[in-house]
Parts: C-alpha cells; sequence; structure tokens
C-alpha cells in the first residue's frame, strides 16, 4: 500500500484508505484506519451508489476559474456511516457538473499554508473530535480569511472543542441531538428567494435526518450567521423531543440547521443534515449543498449579513403541517424498478419452490417489500431458491433485496441455470452476499434458476423482493 498524506477514493469504489508517513503505524492514524474501515465497510453498495448518481444536482452556475476542494472525512470521535456516502456523493458532483475538482483526504498533514494554496475550499463531510496543531489552526484560518471557503456537513460543528476560534468559524459545537435520525422532521425555510435556498423552489419540507442543537456558549447566533434553514417548532412532531428536555416554552426554541457567513475575505457554508446515508441520495439537499459550496469558493453570489442585522427580517415558509408517506422511504421498490428497468414484468407467472419453508418463496416475488421468503432456520450451505420462468428467456442477472431483514442476505451465493430444471451445471455466478445485491452474468437463455445459500450463520436466509434481469 503506497503511503501518501491523502485519500483519493476512485470512481467505482465509495472509501480507499491509506497509510501515512506522517504518522506511527501504532499512532493515532493507524488506529483512525482500522476504526473507519470497521464501519464504512464496503459501503455504499451497488444500489446506493446508483441511488445517489442518479440524483446528482446541477451547478447553479459556471465556475469562474477552475476550482479545487480539499474534502477531509476524518474523525477522532464518532464515525458516522453516512461519510462513505458524503464522499462517494461529492466525487460524483464533481466529475458530473464540472463545478470543481476534488481530493478527498483524512490526514492532518494536508492542513499546511503551502499544501492549501492548492484549494479553493475545504469541506469538512461529518468530521468530529478534530484537534489540529497550532500550525495546522493557523494554515485553515488564514485559508478562510485570506478569501477562500470553508463548507461543512451535518457533525462538522463537532470538532474544535478546544480551539474557540475553529468552532466559531463553522458556527458552534454539538450539544446532543434531541431530533434523532430515525425521525421525520419539519424544516422551514428562511428566505425563500436567497440563492442559498433555491433547492427548495420556496416551500418549506420534511425531511428525515438527525438534528443538532448546539452549546449556548459556543454558538455564533443569528447575530453573526446568516441562518437559511431551521427546525419548523410550530409543529408537534418537532415540539415532542424536548418534553423531556423540561423545555417550557418548545415552539419558541430556535434550532437552525443551515446558515452562511463570512470570514475576514473568506465565505462558509454549514448544514447540519448528512447524518442519514439517505441524506446524500436526495436531490433536493444534495443542491442546497452544491449551492453551498459554489457560494464558498465564490462562484455564486449570496448575501451573507447576518439574518439580525437585516433592515428587513426575510420571509419564512414553514412545512406542510403534514408528514408525507415517503419521506422515510427513498428507495422504495418503485425506485428499484427504475434503476433495472430490464427487470422482467411477468413475475406472476414464476413458480417458485425452496429447500426450506417453500410455502414462503413466492412471497420473494409478491411485490410487497414488507413479506419475504425466508428458510425459518439458521443458514447452512445447500439451502436454495428455485425459480422456474414460464418459457425460456435471455436473463443477465438478478436482484436481490434483503434490506427489510438486513442479516438475513446469503453469506455465500451460487446462481445455477437450466433449461430443464435438471441439468443445472457449473454455476453461472458466485459470490459474497449482501443486503441489497444485483449480481450480473453473462447473458444466456434459461427457463430454470436456482439460488443457493452456501454460508453458514445464525440468521434465516430470507428474500424480501427478487427480480430477474433480462438480457437487454
Amino acid at each position: 500500500m503506497k503511503f501518501v498524506s491523502k485519500t483519493i477514493v476512485a470512481a467505482a469504489c465509495a472509501l480507499a484508505l491509506t497509510t501515512s508517513a506522517a504518522d506511527p503505524k501504532d499512532g493515532p492514524f493507524a488506529k483512525w484506519l482500522e476504526k473507519a474501515k470497521g464501519v464504512f465497510k464496503d459501503s455504499p453498495n451497488e444500489l446506493d451508489r446508483r441511488l445517489i448518481e442518479m440524483n446528482l444536482p446541477k451547478a447553479t452556475v459556471k465556475p469562474l476559474r477552475k476550482r479545487r476542494i480539499l474534502c477531509f472525512y476524518r474523525c477522532g470521535g464518532f464515525i458516522h456511516r453516512s461519510i462513505p456516502f458524503g464522499n462517494h456523493a461529492m466525487k460524483s458532483i464533481a466529475s458530473q457538473t464540472g463545478a470543481f475538482e476534488l481530493d478527498l483526504a483524512d490526514d492532518y498533514a494536508v492542513f499546511t499554508a503551502d499544501n492549501l494554496a492548492k484549494y479553493d475550499a475545504i469541506v469538512f463531510n461529518n468530521t468530529t473530535g478534530l484537534n489540529p496543531s497550532e500550525e495546522q489552526r493557523k494554515a485553515i484560518l488564514d485559508f478562510i480569511k485570506g478569501g477562500k471557503g470553508v463548507a461543512g456537513f451535518h457533525a462538522a460543528s463537532d470538532n474544535f472543542k478546544n480551539w474557540e476560534a475553529g468552532a466559531a468559524m463553522i458556527g458552534g459545537i454539538f450539544n446532543g441531538h434531541p431530533w434523532g435520525g430515525g425521525g421525520t422532521w419539519a424544516f422551514k425555510v428562511e428566505g425563500p428567494d436567497h440563492p442559498l435556498n433555491a433547492a427548495f423552489k420556496g416551500k418549506g419540507f420534511w425531511h428525515r435526518d438527525e438534528i443538532y442543537w448546539y452549546r449556548p456558549q459556543s454558538f455564533q447566533g443569528r447575530d453573526n450567521l446568516r441562518v437559511l434553514v431551521s427546525l419548523d417548532m410550530a409543529l408537534p412532531e418537532n415540539q415532542a423531543p424536548l418534553k423531556n428536555k423540561k423545555e417550557a416554552r418548545p415552539k419558541e426554541v430556535d434550532v437552525p440547521v443551515s446558515w452562511c457567513r463570512t470570514l475576514g475575505k473568506g465565505r462558509l457554508f454549514y448544514t447540519n443534515l448528512g447524518h442519514n446515508q439517505t441524506t446524500f441520495q436526495n436531490r433536493t439537499i444534495l443542491q442546497h449543498m452544491l449551492d453551498g459550496i459554489q457560494y464558498t469558493l465564490g462562484d455564486l453570489k449570496a448575501d451573507a449579513v447576518p439574518t439580525k442585522k437585516l433592515a428587513k427580517a426575510p420571509p419564512v415558509v414553514g412545512a406542510p403541517k403534514s408528514k408525507p408517506m415517503d419521506a422515510a422511504n427513498p428507495a422504495s421498490r418503485a425506485v428499484v424498478l427504475k434503476l433495472y428497468p430490464n427487470a422482467l414484468k411477468n413475475r406472476k407467472k414464476w413458480k417458485l419452490t425452496a429447500s426450506h419453508k417453500s410455502d414462503t418463496a413466492n412471497l420473494a416475488t409478491d411485490g410487497n417489500i414488507k413479506t419475504r421468503f425466508t428458510t425459518g432456520q439458521s443458514m447452512k450451505p445447500g439451502m436454495w431458491l428455485q425459480i422456474e420462468l414460464p418459457k425460456p428467456t435471455n436473463i443477465s442477472g438478478i436482484v436481490l433485496d434483503t434490506r427489510r431483514s438486513r442479516g438475513d442476505y446469503a453469506r455465500v451465493y451460487e446462481i445455477h441455470c437450466s433449461d430443464d430444471g435438471e441439468s443445472w451445471g457449473k454455476p453461472v455466478a458466485i459470490g459474497q452476499g449482501k443486503t441489497f445485491d444485483a449480481i450480473k452474468f453473462k447473458p444466456r437463455e434459461a427457463r430454470h434458476i436456482r439460488i443457493s445459500q452456501q454460508g453458514e450463520f445464525r440468521f434465516y436466509w430470507s428474500i424480501h423482493e427478487l427480480d430477474i434481469l433480462g438480457a437487454k
């Protein structure tokens, strides 16, 4: 493995971790690499990457000149699983929009005046517990005050606890998240005509994510920040998490979510959105992020006068009163079919059998993501699910969706095809299973397909939805 000071993520892989010559093998950097590998694993998977790529935003303005961004994602505290999703989104935006070029880094060694001179902005992607040296702190502050940009996603505000100027640069320090990542919350847009709010098209919205509030002594407030988005505390769903916080007037609690500001000659954009992986698959939020980044680069002009210093308060648009039904399920069955338009459309005519609990086999193709085929017992080699098509068909792959039972995917799978259901020959595909798996193989004609589970694990083997891909 090559020793470098920064990590570049390849297009086909969301995250590749490297070691650093600046840190000993048993030092803090090596420990970070080990922890990150355990958290990130191989995410985002194929489905997640495609969901990011199909929801990329467009650059609102053409760059005034060639731009280059440093996206930093190291953590000294909690490590968010959404980091590789944010990294993949940033790489995809860079390659598809032309708004900037991008380097990804996780080594403090990048924070020198000489190295930062190559960049137009720094993005802190869900970093936590950052504690740069005095020289590195100076390089970062000189960078933004000298006319460059800084942007932060979500946990970028959970850093610099021993560096007051760094915390002030971002806008504040994390002080808990009453609004958890499993909830769908209401947001109001402050200044719907502001360039950095254009993504919301003049409307408040609901979104599933984790939302912070901030240490009062660190938060820069509306006297210093131009607040763009905040929680809509008029709605009971947003008030409910504060019942245990002894807040006498929850409607009056101010919870800014996105903001911008100037610092010296430079510019900052921060959004608390980005805890959940699915946030980086949401075109509206990605557009908000890209507009914020283009503002920090100096390409998208926007007013950053602090909210309380405006001559006239901007209009505020609240969220719809009722939560949309699909707000928590962006990766629906319809989205899967859109991603794989060559999926066979005759599933009702298929005959399914299985080695275990064959009476549940048809639940893998009933169109209901909540039901499932399941073996009803722990995985062991030799379990199988078999599909008989109405007639011989040219096929090129199988899509297995086990997201509703995340641990129940086949630990090792084999795919066999047959013309008569008796002679199977060699497998057309062998691999390690995933929660969502699109298994591709060389196109061939078959009427019978057998999926074999060859691993051993304590969980059941389950499939919530199964699709067979046609050759075209």
